[in-house]
């Protein structure tokens, strides 16, 4: 693909994440229940499988940017980094359809560790478990952020401007995950939720999968357009 067809596509994403954004927005402020297919908040919806998708293609774009990549950055050790970033991706793409790490988080709340989160962190409130992935999952996530962080460095140091947006979507990434649980731990417990409660969580909601929604797009923005700018270089 040449790199306009790249950027029309780009294009073409972002669009559709300010649509989606604005739908969800305009029903929250006027009052109206969104509707379940285009809600960010619902599983088995089109932003689901738009979401997956995103990420799938920026597993794509990480196998570009190893086949555009320098020879001796192909070998060995350096070698496995592009593929490692393809591979976080194409799970990531697996757990948006599934919610697999929202059913792990379950299976670990059942046992000693979710007790214990439950009681220090959910103040006992078991109606907040679902939202407890967060801590659970807190040093897997900083790891592979910092992974990513560090493989954007080292890679896109001499393409800045793909350096930036990739960063960007990392960031990006750590506020999602920040907003998922911080809606939650914060708020009173969730039986004594009123209007006021579910408002506020509804718009922590669109902030947090808004950044989901736009985070993906830098990241994939970053690498695609790297893996064409590598490849009008090489030639």
């Amino acid at each position: 693909m040449t790199r306009t067809a790249v950027v029309r596509w780009l294009i073409g994403l972002a669009v559709v994440d300010g649509l989606l954004l604005v739908v969800n927005a305009a029903s929250l402020l006027a009052g109206r229940e969104i509707p379940a297919l285009l809600c960010l908040d619902q599983e088995a919806s089109l932003p689901t499988w738009y979401s997956s998708a995103k990420l799938l293609a920026v597993a794509l774009a990480a196998v570009g940017c190893q086949r555009s990549a320098a020879a001796e950055l192909r070998r060995g050790l350096r070698g496995l980094v592009w593929p490692g970033v393809a591979l976080l991706f194409g799970l990531l793409a697996l757990d948006e359809s599934f919610s697999l790490h929202e059913r792990l988080a379950a299976l670990l709340m059942s046992g000693e560790l979710g007790a214990a989160v439950r009681l220090r962190v959910l103040g006992g409130d078991g109606a907040k478990d679902a939202f407890a992935w967060p801590v659970l999952f807190a040093p897997f996530v900083v790891a592979l952020l910092w992974f990513l962080a560090t493989t954007l460095y080292s890679r896109l140091r001499t393409d800045r401007r793909n350096l930036v947006l990739g960063l960007l979507g990392c960031v990006a990434y750590l506020g999602a995950v920040v907003l998922e649980g911080g809606a939650v731990f914060a708020s009173p417990p969730i039986d004594a939720w009123g209007d006021a409660e579910l408002t506020r969580y509804f718009y922590f909601v669109l902030f947090e999968e808004g950044l989901e929604l736009l985070g993906t797009t830098a990241m994939l923005a970053a690498l695609a357009l790297h893996a064409t700018r590598s490849r009008c270089d090489s030639r």
